[in-house]
Parts: structure tokens; C-alpha cells; sequence
């Protein structure tokens, strides 16, 4: 039972998980990660500029998201802050 691959399926990257998968269990772990779609990453993750992440946040806010988790250079950690309590207020 893989739940990431069943997930990403469901979600409608079924070619992209069948090729990410086949790659990986051929040991080619490189070229699994190079298989990974971006619009695949930004359905599931808010990554990239700051101005992005900003603009995306308006848009998860609409979801049933009740929380995020960030992982971040801790000095990052107060900006991150402020962007995410703008969207919530």
C-alpha cells in the first residue's frame, strides 16, 4: 500500500506517479525526483517567492486547509508570520 502514490492518483497525476515510481524502483532516485510535475508540488505545498506564496495563501484560505506546517530557515519564521496572518485577517 503506497498512500502518497493512491493520493496523487486520486488527485490526477496516475501517469506522473506511475513514472516517478518505476524510475525509484529502478534505483534511478535522481531522475524520480526530476519526474515530479511542479503543478503536482503546488497543489499539495505553497513553494517559491515570497510574493507567490502571498498571492497562493488568498486562494488556500477558500479550502478546507485548517493548518499549515512550515519548514523553513528559522529566520524566516516572523516574515512567514506576518504573510500568513495578512491572509487570515
Amino acid at each position: 500500500m503506497n498512500f502518497h502514490a493512491d493520493l496523487f492518483s486520486r488527485m490526477g497525476y496516475e501517469a506522473a506517479v506511475h513514472e516517478i515510481q518505476q524510475r525509484y524502483l529502478a534505483g534511478d532516485k535522481s531522475a524520480a525526483v526530476a519526474a515530479v510535475p511542479t503543478r503536482l508540488v503546488e497543489d499539495v505545498a505553497l513553494v517559491g517567492p515570497l510574493a507567490k506564496i502571498r498571492d497562493e495563501l488568498c486562494l488556500w484560505r477558500r479550502t478546507v486547509i485548517t493548518t499549515l506546517l512550515v519548514q523553513t530557515d528559522p529566520r524566516v519564521l516572523p516574515v512567514i508570520a506576518d504573510v500568513v496572518g495578512e491572509a487570515v485577517a
